[in-house]
């Protein structure tokens, strides 16, 4: 594993600490609409009534912005039954390692 931390070096009560960033209202918004679309991450005044209180970034952009190394991959899985019709649709954000050399700015890159 790329960071060396496996589910048995986890612990229970144990804290990670990341680092802080500004993020920008339009930018998050830009990001929430392709891979994240809920109304707190869209709407100013849907937000206020969330849990958030306010506008909140997609986890997924934070994710994104904080490791450039990655890129955001929209995963859309579709189960047919025999009769060839669909039963069940999924819709999954992916964190994708890039090439090394390849890190570019956050968002660029995505797949659809």
């Amino acid at each position: 594993m790329e960071d060396g931390l496996y589910l048995e070096d986890l612990h229970l009560g144990q804290v990670f600490v990341s680092g802080s960033a500004t993020m920008e209202a339009d930018a998050m918004i830009a990001f929430a609409t392709e891979f994240d679309p809920q109304p707190f991450h869209l709407d100013e005044h849907a937000a206020r009534a969330s849990l958030f209180g306010g506008l909140a970034a997609s986890g997924w952009y934070a994710v994104a912005r904080s490791r450039p190394n990655r890129g955001m991959v929209l995963l859309l899985s579709r189960t047919f039954n025999q009769r060839d019709k669909v039963v069940q649709t999924m819709a999954s954000t992916i964190v994708v390692p890039r090439r090394p050399g390849d890190e570019g700015p956050a968002g660029e890159g995505s797949t659809r």
